[in-house]
Order: structure tokens, then C-alpha cells, then sequence
């Protein structure tokens, strides 16, 4: 291919335009024009002289009344092809008027297919919990403490655990003291956290509930605002007590209000009694809730995005640029004339008009498509036409050749380790769950019994061993007691090896549990 046919084949798209070299210079030089920027010339018809022969069509058949260009655009989400249909109408009227036809006699319509957008996109799920340790009632605290969606505290589960002070009386479950698990980052105020402070009331008022189930991940959102988690310990101190069974109609361990405490302390044998215990859990709060309908929060988030090709609508677009172009009236012939040296007067880069003919041929302003002079006849022909251009397919590949369609990659998913393609997240931001535990245990009595059945708690109590500090206390409370060895106190009993004789009068030893020796007045 010659330099020129590339020149020619690229100027194809625009069917008004004509190019052509003048190898009379050095180097040749190049003319580029549209037909609007053509020299007029006029060439004389039927004169006598020069004019030999004229071959002339009026091409009213390419005049356009509208142009419909659609746009079948094939998207790409998540691996699943979604195809959008665009209409770019321009006619007499402008764009998308209802006065240009749509369809019909000279109505140029054309589908141009483009590549759309690629959008991938990643979605997890958080379930989440109100965090009922802190404030309303004491069932309520006991039900969050007991959950496994809360503290996870078994034991809490039904009244074989009942608040209760050594007078039998209820006591209250205190709200829960929540404390920062690490130190670094800082609050909703802006102070530094540190690893067993207590969360500031800008941090309480914010995270108010907990992660059950699922990760947080920094991408989350919730209409825009970012999901945020924070792990922390929660622990609170109890006085309770435990029985061999379950209370009446008691199913959270308080005491039944159709029930005196004296008949609760009835209800099943008392096997210990804690005055001080500490429990806690090492769980994560979040900001976020579940959804209204009471599902797990579910958030989808753009993890990777490349635009479409490039296209434009109404002003400025294919279908204005040509019905543009195929507005004015096209001829199509050949003019030839005779003469005895060539003059040289028409040339690619004139418009084409003709007199002594019919009047609208002297300001038809024709397209030359090639001017060719023989030597031998002295005879030149105008050959007179209208280019051949490109589609509006074509022409809409050319304009998005040098296009950028840049990916993006969602930097938030990315610093959570997960590939660009979209799909299941790799690795969270943080990781939720409860870790409940016992801290130390104040206990003030403890019993352990042997049942005539065994693990039956309601048959024969075969035989029983009761350990009660109170007792000790009652005891010594008594009398007026005066130690033998001042280094051992009396209340305290541990275990101590003591002399005894036998019922032969031999003298043996046993191990028990005694307090100091003392005296009584």
C-alpha cells in the first residue's frame, strides 16, 4: 500500500473530505480539505470550444432524513454478561426529536457494538448481637451472659446458678465493665487506647453490638459510612449461689415472685455460695447492626472496575456527524472536455460547478473524485462522485483506537489480602468470637453429697460434706477466744496433723482441718 492509499483509506470516515498531492514541489506537498473549504470553480457547458461530453446524477436518494444509531453496549459483572441497548437519534430536528422518522426511506440505521464496563465485586456477611450486658434488667443481663450470641456462660443458662446473698435474698448482676483487649489506634475523640482501660462514652455510645458471626473488613460500609470493630473484654463480678436443681417456675434464676425466699432456700439444696466471682469474655464490638428483618448485615463492595469504550449522545455524536454529512445533495457523472493545451484549471481541491446548463449546477459545489488529463487526446475528465466512507461501526472503532480504559482495583479489598477478580474475601480485617472464662471464685460455702442414685439429685442423700465459712465466723463469734499461738489465727482452717489415742489408749495420728488452738473463758 502506497502512502497515499493509507492516507485515503484513514480519510475514508469522513465522506467530504478529498486528499491530494502537488509533485510539483519538493518534497510533494499535501492537501488535506473537506469540500466546504474547496475553491469554487466554474466549468462552461455546451460552449463550443472545449466542452465535449457530461454525465450528471442528482443523488437525492443519499440525503438523509434521519440517522438512528444504536448501541448494543455488553457488560461484564461479575463474570455474568449484561447487554444495554443506547439510541443516538439526530435528524432535521436535533437529537432524539419525534419529528425525524426512526425507521423508513432514507433513514440511516445501524447497530454499533462496544465493549462495556467490567465490574467485580465482593460481598460478605456480619451477624450481629446488641450488647445487653450493660443496663435494663436482671434477666436481661443474665440472658446475654447465658447466650452463646452474648458471654457464652453455660452455667447461666437456668436457675441451678441463682443470685442470691447468704440470706437468700437476690442480688443484682452490676453492668458489665468493658475494657480495650490491645493497645494502639484511638478512640471516637481521639485519644490513644490502651490495653485494659475502660472504654471512653464515645467509644460505648459507637460500638453497641457484637460480632457473632463473620469478619470485618475495611471495606465495609453502611450507607457510606465506613463499618468500623474494636476488640475489647468484658468482664463483670457476681454474688451467687448454686443448687442441686432447678427453681420453680424460676426459668432466670431470680427469685419467683409467687415465692418467699425462705421457700427458695427450700427449693433444692444449696451447694455453694460465691460472695465475689468474675466473669468475662474477650469478644469484638462493631458499629454495624443487622439488617430490619433481623438477617446478618450483608455488604457487597466494587472490588476491581474497567470503563466501557467511549461513545457520545445527541451533540457531537456519530449520529449527528452524519446526517451532517450526508445533508447536502451529492452528484455523481463525469465531464469531459477537449482542448489544445491542458489549462489545468480544475484540480482535487475545487468544487466542481457548471454553467450553461441548469441553473442549481452553478453553485452545486460537486466533489471531484479524480481528474485525469490524456496527452495523447488532449482531453480531461472530471470524474465527479461521492468518497467512499466507513460504516458508523467503523467509524466508532476509530475513534476508540487510542481510548484509555484504565482498571481500578478497590484498595480497601486489596489491603485485605483478596485477589482482584472478585469472590470470597481472603483474609479479615479483624477476628471476632468469645473467649468467656472465670476469673477467681470468693466462695463462702461448698457442698459435695453422694445420692442413693447416682447423678439423681432428688433421691436419698446418702451421705454429705459441707464446707461453710460462715459457720466458722458464727462459731468464734460466740465466746471470746484466746489463741494459743498468736501466729495462728482461729477463723483460718487448714489442714494440720493432730495426736489422738485410740480405743486401746495407743496413741495414733490423723490429718484434719483445724483452725488455731484457743481458749475459752
Amino acid at each position: 500500500m502506497m502512502c497515499s492509499q493509507a492516507l485515503q483509506k484513514m480519510l475514508e470516515l469522513s465522506p467530504r473530505t478529498n486528499i491530494g498531492f502537488d509533485y510539483a514541489t519538493t518534497p510533494p506537498t499535501l492537501f488535506i480539505r473537506s469540500v466546504d473549504n474547496f475553491t469554487p470553480v466554474s466549468l462552461a457547458l455546451f460552449n463550443g470550444t472545449d466542452h465535449k461530453s457530461l454525465n450528471l446524477k442528482r443523488r437525492d436518494d443519499l440525503v438523509a432524513r434521519a440517522v438512528v444509531i444504536t448501541y448494543r453496549i455488553a457488560n461484564t459483572v461479575d463474570g455474568r454478561q449484561v447487554v444495554d441497548y443506547v439510541v443516538d437519534k439526530w435528524g432535521a430536528h436535533g437529537a432524539n426529536s419525534a419529528s425525524a422518522p426512526s425507521a423508513g426511506l432514507r433513514v440511516l440505521s445501524e447497530t454499533i457494538d462496544l465493549q462495556g464496563y467490567s465490574v467485580t465485586s465482593t460481598s460478605a456477611q456480619m451477624d450481629c448481637e446488641a450488647l445487653a450486658c450493660r443496663g435494663g434488667s436482671n434477666a436481661t443481663k443474665r440472658a446475654w451472659w447465658a447466650n452463646r450470641r452474648g458471654g457464652e456462660q453455660a452455667r447461666f443458662n437456668d436457675s441451678r446458678l441463682r443470685f442470691q446473698n447468704n440470706s437468700f435474698a437476690e442480688t443484682t448482676i452490676p453492668d458489665a465493665t468493658i475494657t480495650y483487649a490491645t493497645t494502639g489506634g484511638t478512640d471516637s475523640d481521639g485519644n490513644a487506647r490502651v490495653a485494659g482501660a475502660e472504654l471512653s462514652s464515645a467509644d460505648l455510645a459507637f460500638f453497641t453490638n457484637r460480632i457473632v458471626r463473620g469478619t470485618h473488613h475495611s471495606w465495609m460500609t453502611i450507607d457510606g459510612a465506613p463499618v468500623k470493630s474494636l476488640k475489647v473484654r468484658v468482664s463483670v463480678k457476681t454474688e451467687h449461689a448454686t443448687y442441686d436443681v432447678v427453681a420453680t417456675g424460676d426459668t432466670l434464676g431470680q427469685l419467683p415472685s409467687n415465692e418467699s425466699a425462705a421457700n427458695v432456700a427450700t427449693n433444692g439444696a444449696r451447694h455453694g455460695k460465691v460472695n465475689t466471682e468474675e466473669t468475662h469474655c474477650e469478644i469484638e464490638l462493631t458499629n454495624s447492626a443487622n439488617a430490619l428483618d433481623g438477617s446478618p448485615f450483608a455488604a457487597t463492595t466494587v472490588t476491581s472496575s474497567t470503563p466501557g469504550e467511549l461513545y457520545l449522545l445527541g451533540e457531537g455524536g456519530i449520529a449527528q456527524y452524519l446526517f451532517n454529512s450526508l445533508l447536502t445533495v451529492q452528484y455523481d457523472g463525469q465531464y469531459a472536455k477537449v482542448e489544445t493545451n491542458f489549462s489545468n484549471n480544475v484540480g482535487l481541491m475545487n468544487a466542481i460547478n457548471f454553467t450553461g446548463g441548469r441553473a442549481e449546477w452553478t453553485t452545486m459545489n460537486a466533489q471531484p473524485q479524480s481528474v485525469i488529463e490524456h496527452f495523447g487526446t488532449r482531453e480531461t475528465f472530471v470524474q465527479i462522485g461521492v468518497s467512499n466512507h466507513l460504516t458508523a461501526g467503523q467509524l466508532s472503532s476509530l475513534l476508540n483506537m487510542w481510548a484509555f480504559r484504565r482498571p481500578w482495583y478497590n484498595p480497601a479489598v486489596r489491603a485485605d489480602n483478596a485477589t482482584a477478580n472478585g469472590g470470597a474475601v481472603a483474609m479479615p480485617q479483624t477476628a471476632g468470637g468469645a473467649n468467656a472464662t472465670n476469673g477467681l471464685a470468693n466462695h463462702s460455702e461448698f457442698v459435695t453429697t453422694d445420692y442413693l442414685t447416682a447423678n439423681d439429685p432428688t433421691s436419698t442423700i446418702k451421705g454429705q460434706i459441707k464446707l461453710t465459712a460462715s459457720q466458722v465466723a458464727q462459731i468464734l463469734a460466740a465466746t471470746t477466744p484466746t489463741l494459743v499461738d498468736g501466729s495462728i489465727p482461729a477463723h483460718t482452717l487448714d489442714p494440720k496433723e493432730v495426736a489422738m489415742c485410740d480405743d486401746t489408749g495407743a496413741l495414733v495420728y490423723a490429718i484434719g482441718l483445724f483452725g488455731g488452738a484457743y481458749t475459752k473463758p
